[in-house]
């Protein structure tokens, strides 16, 4: 990967202009969070600005679960960064905040060729007027439930699919006096734990929205989902789990696992896979060896199944913010088209590969995506890596309805309502009903707070 980029470096130097400007700085925040990605990062920035004559660019990393206060704060103080790479529904909550801007968004959606793009890129960040869209869709991931398929197959037991195999599969497999569990689900009041039940609760066919912009949270099915998933979790490790708890998978104590396709190239490769195999992060856990097995004894099942089917996703976007100079404006743009160039798109990739797949669907069938260089995409099968990475044309989530986003579920999510919701449930002895109940009171609030169009206006 380093040699890709230095490569990329040496390029853009041969074509650099030898005078240099007044820059334009710009400020780039981030949510990833890794040493590894943010070096890339940085490399793939002192590629741009090697080619600029006046572009600076300040890179700044921000935790996922801080993000949104943080920009808000920022906004503030006037002091938000230009550009923003989050989690579509952060970028849908923060326009709803007036800090970021369509406009320009629209505008590079556009300029790339929304042909493009997989329709469930685009749909996640689609204004409800379809007619524009709040980011520029970058890169997603698929989520399902990784599983020990060597171990079912062994006690005769379905994939876990549906509400009934999932159950059956965490009650077999639990066994706590040997340190082995059935399922990890989220139950740290993160972002983790939203995404889980997300899925789940789709999957119960239970909405946030219906086509008339009123709140349906509080639904006999909303209630079934939050009892199902805190019955799942008396099946997990104790304490409050979020996705470090992917430590008892990779060592061998766990039979199944929520996680996004982040997690391939942990299970190929003992490089990425060794701050999995510490005993570092939980008491219980000794350590243990690489298992290069494990990668062909692991399955993803990305659908699961109760009165419908469910699949669930993340796209990840850039997000530009409001109120930009003419100049700023021409910076940020000339800065995303470079990061869209395939090979600057595809070395941003390729820092987790799997886990961030191509919303271009052109790159996505590329050789040159398809051959990544630590051979994880070999392993798997180019097969299955395109039928994973066609899961980004269907993704659901409570921002969707019937197609249409609503933007009052982004402001949801980015106030971490439903996680708590889950913790209430789980540790705090409070009846799902009840929390149920408690949280539709507070989506309500939030429509409140937005204007009209932005809270849930009914669909034409």
């Amino acid at each position: 990967m380093k040699q890709t980029l230095t490569a990329i470096i040496l390029g853009c130097m041969l074509l650099a202009s030898p005078l240099r400007a007044e820059a334009v700085e710009l400020t780039f925040w981030t949510t990833e969070i890794h040493e590894d990605r943010l070096n890339t990062i940085s490399f793939l920035i002192q590629a741009f600005t090697v080619l600029q004559d006046d572009v600076t660019v300040r890179l700044v990393s921000v935790n996922e679960n801080d993000l949104f206060q943080r920009m808000c704060e920022a906004a503030a103080d006037n002091a938000a960064p230009h550009l923003i790479g989050a989690d579509s529904q952060l970028l849908v909550a923060l326009h709803e905040e007036g800090i970021l801007d369509s406009g320009p968004a629209s505008d590079m959606v556009r300029k790339l060729g929304e042909d493009r793009f997989y329709v469930g890129a685009l749909n996640q960040l689609c204004t409800p007027d379809c007619k524009g869209w709040y980011g520029v869709p970058f890169l997603g991931w698929v989520q399902g439930i990784w599983y020990r398929a060597d171990w079912f197959r062994e006690a005769g037991l379905a994939p876990p699919s549906d509400w009934e195999s999932i159950l059956a599969a965490a009650r077999h497999f639990h066994d706590p006096a040997n340190s082995r569990y059935g399922i990890v689900m989220g139950t740290a009041g993160d972002a983790y734990a939203t995404q889980i039940f997300t899925q789940l609760a789709r999957s119960n066919g239970a909405a946030m929205f219906d086509r008339h912009g009123r709140v349906v949270f509080d639904s006999p099915a909303m209630v079934e989902t939050l009892e199902f998933y805190a019955r799942l979790a008396r099946y997990g490790p104790k304490g409050p789990q979020s996705w470090r708890a992917r430590d008892y998978f990779m060592q061998g104590r766990l039979a199944m696992l929520f996680y996004s396709t982040f997690i391939m190239d942990d299970l190929a490769l003992p490089m990425v896979a060794k701050n999995s195999l510490t005993g570092d992060n939980f008491d219980e856990l000794a350590g243990a060896n690489f298992d290069p097995r494990l990668v062909r004894n692991v399955e993803m099942a990305p659908i699961i199944r109760h009165t419908r089917n469910s699949s669930f996703g993340s796209i990840n976007g850039f997000g530009i913010a409001s109120g930009l100079s003419r100049r700023e404006m021409k910076a940020v743009k000339r800065f995303l088209a470079f990061l869209y160039d395939p090979p600057h798109y595809v070395a941003w990739l390729h820092m987790a590969p799997g886990g961030m797949l191509p919303v271009l669907r052109d790159v996505a069938s590329s050789d040159r995506f398809l051959t990544d260089p630590s051979g994880i995409f070999r392993r798997y099968g180019r097969c299955k890596i395109r039928d994973i990475i066609n899961g980004l044309s269907s993704i659901d989530s409570f921002s969707l309805v019937e197609g249409r986003v609503f933007p009052a579920s982004s402001v949801v999510y980015a106030n971490n309502i439903i996680s708590d919701m889950i913790t209430e449930a789980v540790f705090d002895g409070v009846p799902a009903g009840q929390a149920v109940a408690d949280t539709a009171r507070q989506i309500e609030e939030i429509v409140r707070s937005l204007p009209h169009a932005a809270g849930g206006a009914p669909l034409p």
